[in-house]
């Protein structure tokens, strides 16, 4: 959650959470029963988290604030401010999903994949789904080997520098996605 203050030097001191209360109906967006500000973790405590949420304050309004991790039951567990960083995407990629070869379920799906890479050469991966799998937790989302989706066997196993590390495209290292009961 991203709260008021300009300082992580007490938890006592971090102020209310950081919307616009004039712009937001309903109440607060980073209320702790939000189901949108959350994260799950693996069994390692690793998660990869990416959610939209509006708040009514822009990124100016939202730069020196600080952003706190909270445990499940609330207490925080992490603090930091929120500072602008020249770590604009130098690249961005974007997927249309269609319907994998020979899948002949859940005929209404659509989905989008998002990638943006970073000077670094990291890069972070958003995935947009409807009519998915309902209750679906820990579903794989991951990049292939493969530069076409015609069929099976062109789409290859999962893509990444095997030389320098373990496959990332598991559930342990994040790269999965939830649903709820109605396949979103």
């Amino acid at each position: 959650r991203i709260h008021e203050a300009t300082s992580c030097a007490s938890s006592t001191s971090l102020g209310n959470t950081f919307y616009d209360g004039n712009e937001i109906i309903g109440g607060d967006p980073w209320n702790a029963t939000s189901t949108t500000a959350t994260y799950s973790t693996t069994a390692n405590g690793y998660t990869g988290t990416a959610f939209t949420l509006y708040t009514g304050r822009t990124m100016e309004e939202n730069k020196d604030r600080a952003v706190v991790i909270y445990k499940a039951d609330g207490t925080p567990i992490g603090c930091g401010i929120l500072n602008e960083e020249p770590h604009e995407p130098i690249a961005l990629l974007e997927a249309k999903i269609e319907r994998y070869p020979n899948f002949t379920e859940l005929s209404l799906f659509e989905a989008d994949v998002q990638v943006s890479f970073f000077l670094d050469e990291s890069f972070e991966l958003k995935f947009r789904g409807s009519g998915l799998e309902a209750n679906c937790y820990q579903c794989g989302v991951h990049i292939h080997e493969g530069t076409t989706c015609d069929n099976e066997a062109s789409i290859g196993g999962h893509y990444w520098e095997t030389d320098m590390f373990s496959d990332p495209w598991v559930s342990e290292q994040g790269a999965f996605y939830t649903t709820n009961k109605e396949g979103v």
